[in-house]
């Protein structure tokens, strides 16, 4: 699945998130993995690699990315160090994601 592409996997709006706490939660975590898939893609690890420094199934991987309101918190951690990024401030619209020094 596209990263541009998970915006518009579901029927939730921007201003829906602003509204209502639990549907800013959704939002928050599909453009915080969003963030992540582009970040796994820029550097160049396919969902297998991911899975392997999880020790995971690659499925796993699959549905952290396809349904990333679904994962905790700890699992959206674990896939971030897994591909070399650290988690910036959260809230800020400059970004989330700062990609660490080495992968």
């Amino acid at each position: 699945m596209e990263a541009d592409n998970l915006d518009m996997r579901v029927d939730l709006t921007a201003e829906e998130a602003k509204s209502n706490p639990a549907a800013a939660s959704e939002w928050q975590a599909m453009k915080l993995v969003a963030e992540l898939i582009k970040a796994r893609k820029d550097i160049g690890l396919t969902q297998a690699d991911v899975a392997a420094r999880m020790r995971l199934p690659q499925q796993r991987v699959a549905e952290v990315e396809r349904k990333p309101w679904s994962a905790s918190f700890g699992r959206v951690l674990a896939y971030a160090r897994a591909i070399g990024v650290e988690l910036g401030v959260l809230g800020t619209e400059a970004g989330v994601v700062e990609k660490a020094k080495a992968a």
